[in-house]
């Protein structure tokens, strides 16, 4: 999508989330901004496991 500094990209919170763990990281947090008028915004913290 249109951004002012770099290209932007949306990814639903379940693909993103099923692709960091097919890389091979835990889901630690996630974190999820709604206000009325805007987009949505969220955020997933992962961790590498160990091999």
């Amino acid at each position: 999508f249109d951004h002012a500094v770099v290209r932007a990209y949306r990814w639903p919170a379940n693909e993103l989330s099923a692709a960091l763990d097919a890389a091979g990281f835990d889901i630690i947090e996630t974190h999820r901004r709604t206000e009325r008028g805007r987009r949505d915004v969220g955020a997933l913290l992962g961790e590498r496991r160990a091999r």
